[in-house]
C-alpha cells in the first residue's frame, strides 16, 4: 500500500495512512516526519524544507513556435495559404531547467509551501526559443489526519517565436481522505479563478473533483473532471475529464494518463468554434534522478483549418543543487 501512494499518492494520503490507531509507533513517527516536512508542525516562522534542483532540457516538440498545424484553408470555394512563419514546426530543443521549493511552519497545524522554476531552450535546426516560468504559494491546514484544507496564488509565462502567454490565478479546496476495502483513497474539491493573457485578456472560473487511489497490490488510479465557464469570443476549454494510473515496470515506477476536453467559444470567419481535444502521456522513471516522457494531442475541431495532432519527448536528468 506505502509503495501505492508512492506511486500516485499525496503526502496527506500517506499521513492518512500512517494514523490508522493500530499501527505501532513508528508509524506515528514517520507521520510526524511528514507533516514537519509539510509545515504543519514545528515553530511558526520555520523553515522545515528547502531544495534547489537544475535539469538540463533535452526534448522533441512537434510544435516549438506555437504556430497552425494546417498551412491553409479554404474558404467559400477559394484555397488560402498561411505565412509560413505562423505553420507549426518541430525538432530538438536543448537549454536546462531550476526548480526551488520551500515549507514553512505558520503554526496552527497550518503551513506554507512555495515553489518556483524557470526554463530556457533553443532549437538549433530553426534557430528559435522557449522560455517559460511559474511560481506558486499554497497554504495547507490540517483539519484532521483526514481532512485538509488549502487556498493558493499562482501564476505562469511563456515566450514562444509567436508570442506570449500569461495566467494569473487563485484557488481553493479541500481534500478528504478514507479508507476502502480495495485501498486509501483522497478526494479533492476546488475552486479556482483565472486570468489569461494570450493576445487579450479575459477571467474564467472553474470547478474541479478528483479522486486519486492507492489500491492493494502496488497500484495508483486517479480521475478527475473539470466544469469551466464560458468566455464570450474566446475558445476556451468548457469540459475536461482525465483518467490516470501509476504501477511498477521493470521495477521503476511508472505512469499513463488519457485526457479529453471540448473548447467552445470564438469563431472562424463566422463560424462557431468547437474543439474536441484527446491527449495521453506516459513516464517512466528509470533512476532516482532521470526519467523519461511523451505526450500526443489529437484535436477534432468543426472547422478542418483546426485539425492538428501534437505530440513531445523529454529526457529528463535532475540535478540537487542543495
Amino acid at each position: 500500500m506505502i509503495q501505492a501512494i508512492r506511486l500516485g499518492g499525496t503526502e496527506r494520503m500517506m499521513v492518512f495512512a500512517f494514523s490508522d490507531p493500530g499501527l505501532p509507533g513508528p508509524a506515528r513517527a514517520a507521520r510526524e516526519r511528514i507533516l514537519l516536512g509539510m509545515g504543519v508542525r514545528g515553530a511558526a516562522g520555520a523553515v522545515t524544507r528547502r531544495s534547489l534542483t537544475f535539469a538540463p532540457v533535452l526534448t522533441w516538440d512537434s510544435n516549438i513556435n506555437g504556430g497552425y498545424g494546417n498551412s491553409g484553408f479554404t474558404f467559400a470555394g477559394l484555397p488560402f495559404s498561411i505565412d509560413d512563419r505562423y505553420y507549426a514546426v518541430g525538432g530538438v530543443l536543448i537549454g536546462g531547467s531550476l526548480s526551488g521549493a520551500l515549507r514553512m511552519a505558520l503554526g496552527g497545524q497550518t503551513g506554507l509551501a512555495f515553489a518556483a522554476n524557470a526554463s530556457a531552450a533553443w532549437a538549433p535546426e530553426h534557430d528559435m526559443g522557449k522560455l517559460s516560468s511559474g511560481v506558486s504559494a499554497c497554504v495547507n491546514h490540517m483539519v484532521s489526519y483526514a481532512t485538509w484544507g488549502y487556498g493558493c496564488l499562482d501564476a505562469s509565462w511563456r515566450r514562444i517565436d509567436l508570442g506570449e502567454t500569461g495566467r494569473y490565478g487563485a484557488r481553493a479546496g479541500v481534500n478528504h481522505a478514507f479508507f476502502s476495502g480495495v485501498g486509501i483513497h483522497e478526494v479533492t474539491v476546488e475552486v479556482q479563478h483565472n486570468r489569461h493573457d494570450a493576445g487579450r485578456v479575459y477571467d474564467q472560473n472553474v470547478g474541479s473533483v478528483s479522486l486519486t487511489s492507492a489500491l492493494s497490490g502496488g497500484y495508483a488510479f486517479a480521475v478527475g473532471i473539470h466544469i469551466a465557464e464560458k468566455i464570450d469570443r474566446v475558445n476556451v476549454m468548457r469540459e475536461r475529464i482525465w483518467i490516470g494510473a501509476g504501477f511498477g515496470l521493470l521495477e521503476h515506477p511508472a505512469s499513463i494518463m488519457i485526457g479529453t476536453q471540448r473548447n467552445r467559444g470564438g469563431s472562424f470567419l463566422g463560424e462557431g468554434l468547437d474543439k474536441r481535444i484527446w491527449s495521453v502521456g506516459l513516464s517512466y522513471q528509470v533512476s532516482e534522478t532521470i526519467s523519461v516522457s511523451a505526450y500526443g494531442a489529437k484535436t477534432y475541431s468543426n472547422v478542418a483549418f483546426y485539425d492538428d495532432s501534437q505530440f513531445g519527448l523529454s529526457f529528463d536528468w535532475r540535478f540537487r543543487v542543495r
